[in-house]
């Protein structure tokens, strides 16, 4: 009897697991994480990006989330990369505060994505990473701050000045600080030489005339 109840119990512990590793493996993120850090903005990213690719998301099972992918890139539009990248744990590079175990990418088979690489954070200083959906929709609590933009979009996008570009243009052209005080300079002997200039008045024109 004793032996019936000891298998029973095994039976329910066992089944009790089953169904907790299912779970676990339907989340990919710890259960102590009710949120997640936020990815930085494409469209803030996409002007100092030193890569900019677009492409789909080609392995995996059907409607799970992947945190190690291979991604199938169909157009370079700033930058290089290969054909196919493999991607394994893709971080936005942001410093995360929320659950740092767990903020980087989650992404499906088919999904297609934009991804704006080696880009400069507000600081001027941090490297992050951004990404944006083509096609596909990004999990709201896995990728919060993620948005969705068109091909064109990334392009025209991808198609501003730099960053650093539009730190050069705005920067205002002066003529070199000497011109100025040499133009005055000049302007100032030219009538110091015309009020100093000799004038012949009428009795030394006579005498010159008598002699």
């Amino acid at each position: 009897m004793s032996g019936r109840r000891v298998l029973a119990g095994r039976t329910a512990f066992g089944v009790v697991a089953a169904i907790v590793a299912l779970l676990l493996a339907a989340s990919p993120v710890a259960a102590e994480c009710t949120r997640l850090d936020r990815w930085p903005s494409f469209r803030d990213a996409v002007r100092s990006a030193g890569t900019i690719v677009i492409g789909e998301v080609i392995d995996g099972a059907a409607e799970s989330w992947l945190d190690t992918f291979i991604f199938r890139v169909d157009e370079v539009i700033r930058g290089t990369a290969p054909q196919v990248m493999h991607i394994h744990q893709l971080r936005s590079g942001l410093p995360l505060s929320i659950c740092p175990s767990d903020s980087f990418a989650y992404v499906m088979k088919g999904d297609h994505l934009a991804l704006a690489l080696d880009a400069l954070a507000a600081d001027g200083k941090t490297r992050i990473n951004a990404i944006a959906y083509v096609q596909g929709s990004p999990d709201d609590f896995l990728m919060p701050g993620v948005g969705r933009l068109s091909a064109a979009k990334v392009r025209e996008l991808a198609g501003l000045p730099s960053t650093d570009a539009i730190a050069e243009a705005a920067r205002p052209s002066s003529p070199p600080l000497f011109v100025l005080p040499s133009a005055l300079l000049g302007i100032a002997l030219w009538l110091a030489r015309s009020r100093k200039r000799p004038t012949v008045n009428g009795s030394e024109a006579e005498r010159a005339g008598g002699s």
